[in-house]
């Protein structure tokens, strides 16, 4: 959890959850007559042309970090969009991570160019905002941002002094959050690194997940547990996937039982 992490709940609900199953692959979650078939992935880091995307897929969601900090400009952050564009799910969910600093440092006319772009080629790119998907009857809401680190190299794009990822995970939002997407992991959950720190967010976490209580929350940021976990709540299950492929080729993917 980052230090300078401000939480408005004191309730500690987090210690309220059950563990209830984890692994590397889930055939299916939820219940309910309709169904999707979800892929997601993160932290590929220029290597996304070597991963294995499932066909027929309905939604894919990108969970930030698709390239190097130190080479995050137009000829790579075009080569990556330009393979997602290519995919062939249906509907398509950006987000970016500290890595992704090109759009950063876009002007806002050239932003809005950008992101008019990919909303032609069906994908949505999320910053605090929900997904625009008219015929898709689930809400998929997302953010890049992280908590400040402080850290000497510049893989820093998005990240946010704690008082701003509070307002971030404690905004009133317009409709019901089905689908989180998020670039940190939430605190103590698939965010330890071979360091044995845990990197993620208590204040997602708190704030965020446990107070809007979607039923599936994914992210990356930690290369190091891939995977996932279904936590009970207050009687209801939460799926949270660690999406980060920095390690692998396959990526995750499930299909989703809801009404």
């Amino acid at each position: 959890m980052g230090t300078s992490e401000i939480i408005t709940s004191k309730q500690e609900n987090y210690k309220k959850l059950k563990l209830k199953k984890s692994g590397q692959s889930l055939p299916k979650f939820g219940t309910g007559k309709s169904v999707l078939k979800i892929g997601c992935l993160s932290d590929t880091h220029q290597n996304h042309k070597n991963m294995m995307i499932p066909e027929k897929l309905d939604i894919l969601i990108y969970a930030g970090d698709f390239t190097n900090w130190s080479s995050s400009k137009e000829n790579t952050v075009n080569d990556f969009l330009n393979w997602f564009k290519n995919q062939k799910a249906k509907y398509k969910i950006l987000v970016c991570g500290n890595h992704d600093l090109y759009f950063t440092k876009l002007s806002k006319s050239k932003k809005e160019a950008l992101i008019d772009d990919l909303k032609n080629n069906n994908i949505a790119y999320l910053d605090n905002n929900f997904s625009f998907f008219p015929d898709l009857n689930i809400n998929i809401y997302g953010f890049p941002q992280t908590v400040k680190r402080g850290l000497f190299y510049l893989a820093d794009a998005f990240e946010v002094k704690g008082a701003k990822l509070n307002e971030i995970c404690n905004q009133n939002f317009s409709k019901k959050i089905d689908i989180l997407v998020t670039h940190s992991p939430p605190f103590e959950i698939l965010d330890k690194t071979y360091r044995n720190q845990n990197i993620g967010s208590l204040c997602i976490l708190e704030d965020l997940v446990l107070r809007v209580k979607p039923k599936i929350h994914i992210f990356g940021h930690n290369h190091d547990e891939f995977g996932y976990k279904i936590y009970e709540y207050e009687g209801e299950e939460i799926l949270f996937i660690n999406a980060s492929r920095a390690f692998g080729r396959t990526i995750f993917y499930f299909d989703y039982y809801y009404d």
